[in-house]
């Protein structure tokens, strides 16, 4: 790498297997994965990704709304923080998933869509 650009000039090779660069083929080191791209936007773009499909994959599913909760809890945010502490992921894209979780937790409990958590404590002090 010279000057933030990697040269594919240089190629290793161990017992007469050549050992493909980091532009070839990502590494994967202590759950982190490493590109040519040296930015974790792509990373974002995944996590995003993988948040969709796993809350449509809670909702495709026939159980009861509390239960749908209850595995986005205890399945997929471990999954999702692990990303979120490794990689620089900005907030905007922190935000989005978050305004996702929240969109399918309203409905899986059955709270309308402009429902507030503050609407729900001031009508049980009342």
């Amino acid at each position: 790498m010279r000057k933030g650009k990697i040269k594919e000039a240089v190629t290793f090779t161990v017992a007469e297997q050549q050992i493909p660069t980091v532009s070839q083929e990502p590494v994967k080191s202590l759950g982190r994965w490493y590109d040519c791209s040296k930015k974790d936007t792509r990373r974002g773009v995944d996590t995003v990704q993988f948040a969709s499909e796993g809350l449509l994959a809670i909702n495709k599913c026939g159980i009861q709304g509390k239960f749908k909760v209850w595995c986005l809890q205890f399945m997929l945010t471990p999954k999702l923080l692990w990303p979120l502490l490794v990689y620089d992921i900005c907030c905007s894209t922190v935000e989005s998933i978050e305004a996702k979780i929240n969109k399918y937790t309203r409905k899986w409990l059955g709270f309308h869509q402009d429902f507030q958590a503050w609407q729900y404590t001031a009508a049980r002090q009342n």
